[in-house]
């Protein structure tokens, strides 16, 4: 699953390796199966953890093994 949300991820400038071992499991099950925590951009991107959260939402196309 790390591998389809990686590939979900490729525009961020990360690699695929990179974006892999970021992915966490939330420890609070209502947070989702998987979290991508967006620090590992705050600096690339010169944006605000917040503010990359709310752009990779409105950029991410999601596959079908992926529901929400």
């Amino acid at each position: 699953m790390k591998e389809i949300i990686a590939g979900v991820l490729h525009f961020t400038g990360l690699g695929k390796d990179e974006i892999e071992k970021t992915i966490e499991v939330p420890k609070e099950k209502e947070h989702g199966d998987y979290a991508f925590p967006c620090f590992a951009l705050a600096s690339k991107w010169k944006k605000s953890p917040a503010e990359i959260a709310q752009e990779l939402a409105g950029r991410i196309k999601l596959p079908e093994e992926i529901e929400r």
